[in-house]
């Protein structure tokens, strides 16, 4: 299962969950920075990612559209890096369970 960061989350955390979530890419990486948040979600959707998002953006996308992508966003406010990284490596398998659903859009942590 391989992340696709959304811009507001630091592309330096790719590199931290290569090794729970292979493929792993921050939306930069995928020519994705200056495009609308619709062409985010097809990208996703149609490469095979789980977007992770901190903010509100594709929260409207998953209730309107459904699965895929999965849309996991974080709850964990402003943080840091390292708070981010043991978060989501801890929650690894909620996460693959989450996204094997076909019935979850939206997965909050």
């Amino acid at each position: 299962m391989k992340l696709l960061w959304d811009e507001n989350l630091s592309y330096r955390l790719a590199h931290g969950l290569q090794q729970a979530f292979p493929g792993t890419v921050h939306r930069a990486a995928e020519g994705l920075s200056s495009v609308e948040d619709w062409q985010v979600w097809c990208h996703a959707r149609d490469n095979g990612f789980v977007l992770v998002t901190n903010d509100d953006d594709f929260v409207g996308l998953a209730a309107r559209h459904g699965p895929p992508p999965t849309v996991v966003r974080l709850t964990l406010g402003n943080s840091s890096n390292a708070a981010v990284l043991e978060l989501l490596n801890g929650q690894r398998a909620a996460i693959e369970v989450a996204t094997t659903d076909p019935g979850v859009s939206l997965i909050e942590v």
